[in-house]
């Protein structure tokens, strides 16, 4: 995973059923991109999931089965307000 430009990032995480591998690839895009917005996907709705997501910079975390049409109503929005953000916008440390 990388970002060329962090304050345009959206980055989407399907943790399918390796959770806590997928999890290491959220802190490493964290590392990256800190300004990212940052969808999880757990779709076995493992209980620990959103709480550690979140402390490795997720903005979002949904658990259970998602359908894509949420998840392209969410990335719009996201795409909005990224398009709204100034150029040396910077999230306050996670």
């Amino acid at each position: 995973m990388a970002a060329t430009q962090a304050t345009k990032s959206i980055a989407l995480i399907d943790l399918a059923s390796r959770p806590y591998s997928a999890l290491e690839g959220l802190d490493a895009l964290n590392q990256v991109a800190p300004d990212a917005l940052t969808l999880v996907l757990d779709p076995q709705s493992v209980p620990e999931v959103p709480v550690l997501a979140r402390e490795l910079g997720a903005t979002l975390v949904w658990s259970g089965v998602v359908v894509p049409p949420r998840v392209e109503t969410l990335f719009r929005r996201w795409l909005t307000l990224l398009e709204q953000r100034p150029a040396d916008f910077r999230l306050m440390e996670r």
